[in-house]
């Protein structure tokens, strides 16, 4: 890039949808979003950005499952975990 940006934002949309058509697990989905988040903030260290904005979690998605919805906030733990080991 000839400029970084200071702040970079994503939105997490479609994890769910990806893991039920590729693997046919909705799970296996968020998880591999979860994934793709570290490799973000990796490459966000590596050239310098700032600031990185992840929004990972609507208030639609309060009407999943309770077993969704504790397996994404488990998720969310373990990956924000790991991102502080890198950051």
């Amino acid at each position: 890039l000839a400029t970084v940006p200071r702040h970079v934002a994503v939105i997490m949309d479609g994890n769910r949808r990806y893991g039920q058509r590729s693997v046919g697990d909705k799970l296996k989905g968020h998880a591999e979003g979860g994934r793709r988040l570290h490799d973000c903030v990796r490459w966000c260290l590596d050239t310098g950005v700032q600031h990185l904005s992840a929004f990972a979690f609507s208030t639609e998605n309060w009407k999943r499952t309770p077993m969704e919805i504790n397996y994404l906030m488990r998720l969310f733990t373990t990956k924000l975990e790991e991102i502080k080991e890198i950051a």
